[in-house]
């Protein structure tokens, strides 16, 4: 629903609790086995005198008077002596020890409790702050709430978040606030007779410094600063770019003939829609000195530069970097990463070469770190049209033809290096379950050994509309309970060899 007015803040009051309390058994009631209504009663209350024990403050969003929302943080090194909350947590932990349902909820509750306690950097360092809940009322949601009330509280400090499984849909909207997931753990669990894997995951806010370390040189301090490129190919464009404190080569395109750049020249909207009217469109490489230019621009700000291009095996790009990075004045000061990645995954290693800057490692070895899982990545791409593999030479005009009169949508696959038809299906809701069925294989066989490990990226990707996104990411979810899915819309360049329609589903491991 679309709010008429804006939303207000306030703290909670006691007559909030009620509602809260209700916002907590909606969040958590489709992660556990309630068949009796008691059951699902004490929880809820195990979890909100939990809550309130370690809060520091509990911030509720109202609109026309009623409560449409809450974020609780809180502290979990200490709690406070709160002597009625903590008989009352008591007593709701007792009864649920009365029956084998409360008993089964108990034992996974304390080993989500144990999960969280796993996440803290290190024993001497405890988590200094936390989120410990968010939730906004999905009637509610797409109206700026959910951001609201993270500016009410401070988050400005160096600060850890803990995020639990059952709010996925919270991942990637902390990280579009400028979070990071710092460290995961999981364990599986059986829900109604499926197994699922269960994740705990630490969030942290991102400094301004991110991207400095500090090394102590004779007597003085030295600033040693590394600097993070991409090109638009990984989904990042400008807004993301300054958040994240990034550079990002615009990659540009031929529409009709007339040269244009990604997220400069062109809207998304637009794009599409001259691809539905036959445009013909074609992608092209950056120039050297357009790559040149922002590497010497940055230079003027950090010591050494990462560039993490589209893979060399679908672009010479990468490869006219490379060469370029070897000249003098580039020399030891230019680090340009092949790691094979196109797309969500490569915007992931982006991601992952933020947190090893700010973990410390340098520019050579993050290269080698992110080189090193070249091999571990796949995507797959059901396509709704053949018309722009016959553009692009892949296949020819009678096959295209033939394809469309039998409404047939191949499904691609990216591995490492090259780009194969994997599955031809009659439409695109078989073609859905066929890239569906063959990421299960993948996490079972290929990336088992890291899907086991909790090390394994699930991710997304879409050229289509809002709306039939939006079900893709859900039939995701529901076929993978448990993990987070990542997910993007294919950049321009990408979408010009994809077509309009396109939806993907990949995955890549964590490199450490």
């Amino acid at each position: 629903m679309l709010l008429k007015k804006a939303p207000a803040y306030r703290k909670a009051e006691k007559e909030d609790f009620s509602i809260i309390r209700e916002f907590i058994r909606r969040n958590y009631k489709d992660r556990w086995e309630f068949e009796e209504t008691h059951t699902e009663k004490h929880l809820t209350r195990l979890f909100f005198y939990t809550y309130m024990i370690y809060r520091d403050s509990v911030t509720v969003a109202t609109y026309r008077d009623q409560v449409v929302g809450v974020i609780i943080t809180g502290k979990e090194s200490h709690g406070h002596f709160a002597p009625v909350f903590r008989l009352k947590k008591g007593y709701h932990f007792l009864r649920l020890k009365f029956t084998k349902e409360g008993r089964k909820n108990l034992e996974h509750f304390n080993k989500l409790q144990d999960m969280k306690k796993q996440l803290t950097v290190s024993p001497e360092k405890p988590t200094p702050g936390n989120i410990l809940f968010l939730y906004v009322s999905k009637d509610y949601r797409r109206n700026g709430i959910g951001t609201g009330l993270l500016k009410q509280i401070s988050t400005e400090k160096d600060t850890d978040y803990s995020i639990y499984m059952d709010q996925l849909d919270q991942r990637t909207f902390m990280e579009s606030h400028g979070f990071v997931k710092k460290n995961e753990v999981s364990q599986m669990r059986e829900l109604n007779k499926k197994r699922f894997r269960e994740s705990v995951a630490l969030y942290k806010k991102r400094t301004a410094l991110r991207n400095t370390f500090i090394n102590y040189a004779g007597d003085k301090w030295k600033m040693k600063k590394i600097g993070i490129m991409a090109d638009s190919h990984s989904g990042i464009l400008k807004q993301e770019a300054e958040e994240l404190d990034i550079h990002v080569l615009p990659m540009p395109f031929y529409l009709n003939g007339e040269l244009f750049h990604e997220d400069l020249d062109f809207s998304r909207t637009g794009f599409y829609e001259k691809l539905r009217e036959g445009a013909d469109v074609s992608t092209s490489q950056p120039s050297p000195q357009e790559v040149m230019e922002m590497w010497d621009e940055m230079l003027l700000s950090y010591d050494q530069i990462l560039y993490i291009p589209l893979s060399s095996s679908l672009s010479g790009s990468c490869m006219t970097a490379a060469a370029l990075s070897q000249e003098p004045k580039y020399e030891n000061k230019v680090y340009v990463v092949d790691n094979g990645r196109v797309s969500t995954p490569l915007h992931r290693s982006i991601l992952d070469a933020i947190d090893l800057v700010e973990d410390g490692y340098t520019a050579p070895q993050i290269k080698d770190i992110l080189e090193a899982s070249r091999e571990k990545t796949v995507i797959y791409v059901g396509l709704s049209t053949l018309e722009y593999l016959k553009k692009g030479g892949r296949i020819n005009t009678t096959t295209a033809l033939a394809a469309n009169l039998l409404n047939i949508k191949p499904v691609m696959k990216f591995g490492t290096g090259k780009l194969d038809v994997f599955q031809k299906c009659r439409g695109m809701k078989k073609s859905r379950k066929a890239m569906i069925d063959a990421m299960h294989r993948e996490l079972e066989t290929t990336f088992k050994k890291e899907y086991d490990a909790g090390k394994v990226y699930l991710m997304a990707a879409s050229s289509s509309t809002a709306e039939v996104t939006a079900d893709w990411i859900s039939q995701i979810r529901e076929s993978f309970p448990g993990m987070d899915v990542m997910c993007d819309d294919l950049s321009l360049g990408l979408s010009c060899h994809i077509g309009p329609d396109g939806l993907g589903i990949g995955c890549s491991c964590m490199p450490l």
